[in-house]
């Protein structure tokens, strides 16, 4: 056990274990591209997982002077939540790329969380500079980037998960 370790630390310490599980989760996905068995199924509250992925980039958020607003309902699904927060590190990993684009003080996210009885809505937007109408129908495919030294996999990624969940 560490000594005189401030709860700031312990905490940053969390989150960075996080981060470094998520991307292990992430990169477990790429090496079969996709064959792999689903984590199991629980019962998560959607808000505070997006929340976690938020917390681990708040370095470079603060760095690129972000404005965040985030949801604070709580939503329960049941989902695998790995695979959930994925989603959302490749969502907020091209925003913050595409953030750079945009002059300081006009760096904005924002994460909606609506749902009902049947259906869950996330809607992620963010201020950067938008995805021109003849790029839109290849942002899915595999190895489709805009991004300078991108792979192109994140959006493809995100794709396959929420049409496995029926999304």
């Amino acid at each position: 056990k560490i000594k005189n370790v401030s709860k700031p630390l312990v905490k940053n310490f969390s989150y960075a274990t996080e981060g470094q599980r998520l991307l292990t989760e992430l990169f477990g996905r790429l090496e079969p591209f996709g064959g792999r068995k689903r984590e199991r199924v629980k019962e998560i509250i959607v808000e505070k997982s997006i929340k976690d992925i938020f917390q681990i980039f708040t370095g470079e958020i603060e760095k690129l002077s972000v404005k965040i607003k985030l949801p604070n309902t709580e939503t329960k699904l049941n989902i695998s939540e790995p695979d959930f927060k994925i989603v959302f590190v490749n969502l907020l990993d091209n925003s913050l790329y595409w953030l750079r684009k945009v002059p300081e003080g006009k760096r904005e996210i924002r994460v909606d969380v609506k749902s009902d009885k049947e259906d869950l809505e996330i809607i992620f937007s963010d201020s950067g500079p938008g995805i021109p109408k003849e790029d839109a129908p290849f942002i899915f495919d595999p190895y489709y980037t805009k991004k300078p030294g991108g792979i192109g996999l994140g959006l493809t990624i995100i794709g396959e998960f929420i049409t496995e969940c029926d999304g």
